[in-house]
């Protein structure tokens, strides 16, 4: 009887995860990310560099009835009753971020990235007589990012904002994936002597690519 009241609680699990990483193209050192984003170190002239992002993530998500609600199920066909996706996959892609600094001391940065992405796709409906799977590539992964702020010799005060994007485009239904987060960071560095074991880490290799 469809007027009669009933119980019902499906349940809707995602889970999402992403490794990011940059590499800035500036061999002059005159830019600095962590300047704008950590302020472990201060930049005192405009500068700005191009960089390279990487990416590798996937995506889950499942539910114990179905993803589409039942008030629109009959604009999916035979997707109205998926259940599981599950997606993972890596992108790689170009970018550029700028560093204008006033007075050595305020400064203001923007950041943009534009990924190639190749991903894994697997989905099935709860029946398993509807699935697909396989691999993918397409121009989807987005990244922007801002911070404004005070950075002076000691004190320094900022808000940064960060903004990542995917999109997902299986043909009759698209998924969006964004994270969107703001932070206001105030601080002071106290200064300390720096011993020689800590100028031989800071002058390695391996600790400037960070």
């Amino acid at each position: 009887d469809s007027l009669t009241p009933y119980y019902r609680n499906p349940t809707l699990t995602t889970r999402s995860f992403k490794v990011k990483g940059f590499y800035f193209m500036n061999k002059k050192k005159r830019f600095s990310y962590s300047s704008s984003y950590s302020n472990t170190s201060r930049q005192l002239k405009t500068a700005g560099s191009f960089l390279i992002v990487g990416n590798v993530y996937s995506l889950l998500m499942y539910s114990d009835s179905t993803i589409i609600p039942d008030p629109l199920s009959s604009y999916y066909g035979p997707w109205a009753d998926v259940n599981y996706f599950n997606l993972y996959g890596f992108s790689v892609g170009p970018g550029y971020t700028f560093n204008k600094v006033f007075w050595k001391k305020l400064f203001f940065n923007l950041t943009l990235t534009l990924g190639v992405e190749a991903r894994h796709r697997y989905y099935k409906n709860i029946a398993n007589t509807f699935s697909s799977r396989g691999w993918n590539v397409s121009v989807a992964a987005l990244d922007a990012r801002g911070a404004v702020g005070f950075n002076n010799k000691n004190f320094f005060v900022s808000f940064t904002t960060m903004n990542d994007f995917n999109s997902y485009d299986l043909k009759t239904m698209k998924l969006e994936v964004s994270y969107i987060s703001a932070s206001f960071n105030i601080g002071y560095r106290f200064p300390l002597k720096e011993h020689k074991p800590i100028r031989v880490v800071k002058e390695s290799k391996i600790y400037k690519m960070f």
